[in-house]
Order: structure tokens, then sequence, then C-alpha cells
């Protein structure tokens, strides 16, 4: 991912962020839900989450970021 983004091609930037965004989008949903029992509210919370990751996105592990968040470590 880190390359993709470091080459300034914005369809593999793009395809990057989707991919991570599926992989991982109803995990952090889920997560979220053990939280907040409203569905909507988890889900504009985890779109919250994703954007939050992309607009600060400086080439750490977002894989591990991720996983850690799912996991409850974060």
């Amino acid at each position: 991912m880190k390359k993709n983004i470091e080459s300034n091609n914005s369809k593999k930037i793009y395809d990057s962020f989707e991919k991570i965004y599926l992989q991982y989008g109803k995990l952090v949903c889920f997560k979220i839900m053990e939280y907040i029992k409203d569905q909507s509210i988890a889900e504009d919370l985890m779109q919250d989450v994703f954007l939050s990751f992309f607009n600060n996105y400086d080439g750490c592990d977002g894989r591990r970021m991720l996983e850690s968040l799912v996991r409850g470590n974060a």
C-alpha cells in the first residue's frame, strides 16, 4: 500500500484504500456494535474511523493498525 501511495497514482491509491475498507469494514462495524447498539450509528462511526485512517495515513502499517482496532487494542 505504501508503494501505491508514494506512486501518486490516484487509481492505485483508491484501489488500496478500497481493498482495506472491504476487508476490514464489517469487522470494524461489528466491533463498534459491541459498544453502540444502534446499527445506523455504528455504521456512521465506522465510516468516521476509515475517513480518519485515510486522511491521516502516513505510510504506517495500516493493516496492523486496523487489526489492532478490530481486536480491541486501539
